[in-house]
């Protein structure tokens, strides 16, 4: 049940909205400047992993332009972003029937590394997640209390993949349909 939790929670690439629509900006930003998340966006991402009603008020989160800087010869923008949760947990269909969170909290600290060029793709990303919840059930007639503490970190780096001849035309390897 934890390694359920903590991968839909983590598997922030996996939701609909893009990351700019839940955690950017409408307009252009000044190094320092911060603004807040779409709360109601990620409450309808969280909705489909979780059991309970989840509202926009369960959320709150800040994204900043920490700075710009010079990486690998491109221009590229540090973004940070914090989001903290409470009541919120993933439900797993592995949790005995019944099974019900008592208290939830979660806090994730995102930071990105963007090139200025919009039309370039990220270059590196970070992760720190925390999960404390309190579940409630019953195992083998009785009622049962579980906590659960999780933390991730993972960090990304991303360049572009060296295309093979081979990839690039299936048929030069001398295989043919």
């Amino acid at each position: 049940m934890q390694r359920a939790a903590l991968e839909t929670v983590a598997g922030l690439d996996g939701y609909r909205a893009t990351k700019d629509q839940l955690f950017g900006s409408s307009r252009p930003r000044r190094v320092g400047e911060e603004w807040s998340i779409d709360v109601a966006a990620l409450a309808a991402e969280f909705q489909p992993y979780t059991a309970h009603k989840v509202s926009p008020e369960d959320f709150k989160g800040r994204t900043s332009l920490a700075e710009i800087i010079e990486y690998e010869g491109q221009t590229c923008q540090v973004i940070r972003t914090k989001i903290v949760s409470r009541g919120v947990m993933p439900t797993s269909d592995r949790a005995p029937p019944g099974t019900r969170v008592k208290e939830a909290s979660i806090e994730a600290q995102i930071l990105e590394l963007l090139p200025v060029d919009s039309s370039k793709p990220r270059l590196a990303d970070k992760l720190k997640l925390r999960m404390h919840a309190v579940f409630t059930g019953r195992a083998r007639g009785q009622v049962m209390e579980a906590r659960m503490k999780a933390s991730i970190e993972s960090q990304h780096t991303y360049s572009p993949a060296e295309t093979s001849q081979a990839a690039a035309n299936p048929q030069s390897d001398g295989i043919r349909p």
